[in-house]
């Protein structure tokens, strides 16, 4: 069953980030990367919204299109614990410090475990109705907004519920952005970038998985 896998893959991803992050509290005696646990929650909830979703998958629209919004606004959260390598030194070659970069290298698989597992299914739900094109459309347009929303929240500091809190801002944002998205090129580039490898690995994931 294709939920139960995904579950599995999740869940086991999931727990080693916990792990390595609790690790690292008891050695370095600091809560420095408690955030991931944090990001972690919130990656969690395109998944379990990607799970409801699934299992109403044969209703009618109108109570889909709810779990689907919801996805949506936090499904960038998933692919974001990725960004989180960026606070990995280097330089610094203490005990502790390496078993915290460990730890931020741990919470990435978990992070595109749960982003991919959400969408494979939110795929399938989609196929389902409005058949393979549209949900090929779909998994693109999907990826390429976990991209910018990346962006939003890593260079931008905005989070997902900023667009209930705060619309305006992100409006604005938004808006100077698709009136000149070459302002800032090197963001642009590593957005570009960022949209495609998610794209690779997605579909290495959904082949290894994804069966039924």
């Amino acid at each position: 069953m294709l939920q139960r896998r995904l579950l599995v893959i999740s869940f086991s991803t999931s727990a080693l980030a916990v792990a390595l992050v609790l690790a690292y509290r008891v050695a370095a005696g600091s809560g420095d990367l408690d955030f991931l646990l944090w990001n972690l929650a919130l990656a969690w909830v395109p998944f379990v919204a990607a799970l409801a979703l699934d299992d109403v998958r044969r209703t009618p629209l109108s109570l889909q299109l709810p779990l689907l919004a919801l996805w949506l606004l936090f499904f960038p959260n998933a692919p974001y614990l990725v960004s989180d390598l960026v606070h990995i030194d280097p330089w610094d070659h203490a005990a502790t410090s390496i078993l915290g970069d460990v730890a931020l290298v741990g919470a990435a698989p978990a992070g595109l475990a749960l982003g991919f597992s959400s969408l494979a299914l939110v795929e399938r739900s989609v196929r389902e109705r409005f058949g393979g094109r549209v949900a090929l459309v779909l998994s693109v347009l999907s990826l390429i907004a976990a991209s910018i929303g990346i962006y939003l929240g890593r260079v931008v500091r905005l989070n997902s519920w900023d667009i209930l809190a705060r619309p305006r801002t992100v409006g604005g944002v938004l808006h100077r952005l698709a009136l000149d998205p070459l302002a800032h090129p090197l963001a642009a580039v590593a957005t570009v970038a960022l949209a495609a490898t998610l794209a690779v690995l997605y579909l290495r994931f959904r082949r290894a998985t994804v069966a039924d």
